[in-house]
């Protein structure tokens, strides 16, 4: 800290005229895109049985049973907890959704069936469940 204060002093007791290198902005070439869809933080009802329904289509394909009976589960609420969902721009349609769990305020639920390594089990971890994609959002099926 004593060297950053030397440094301020030394610039503050430079006289005016002192030339100072200047530097040119030189623009990035960037290509701007705009994706179809958004990605948001769920935090009312309509938005959680959106994700519920994504989640159907996306387990029904391989675990029909499971897929029929599932809702909002009480994990998508819990403090440390985030449920997104990806929305069509063009009609507000779910496209797609993933709930991302962290370890601040309860234990993952990985770890139901996995002992974590002592250096991963004093640290700060989320993992990603529930995730699924509207079927004709990857197959190009309408």
């Amino acid at each position: 800290m004593e060297r950053l204060n030397l440094a301020t002093n030394a610039a503050d007791n430079q006289p005016e005229t002192t030339v100072r290198p200047t530097l040119t902005v030189v623009p990035v070439l960037q290509k701007t895109e705009r994706m179809p869809f958004t990605i948001r933080i769920v935090r009312d009802d309509a938005g959680f049985q959106k994700a519920v329904n994504i989640r159907r289509s996306a387990y029904g394909r391989h675990l029909p049973e499971f897929a029929e009976k599932m809702e909002v589960e009480a994990v998508d609420h819990h403090d440390g907890t985030v449920v997104l969902l990806a929305e069509s721009k063009l009609d507000g349609a779910p496209l797609g959704t993933m709930r991302i769990q962290t370890n601040a305020y309860a234990p993952l639920a990985v770890e139901q069936s996995v002992a974590l390594p002592p250096y991963l089990a004093a640290s700060r971890l989320a993992e990603a469940t529930r995730r699924g994609v509207w079927r004709a959002a990857w197959s190009g099926a309408s």
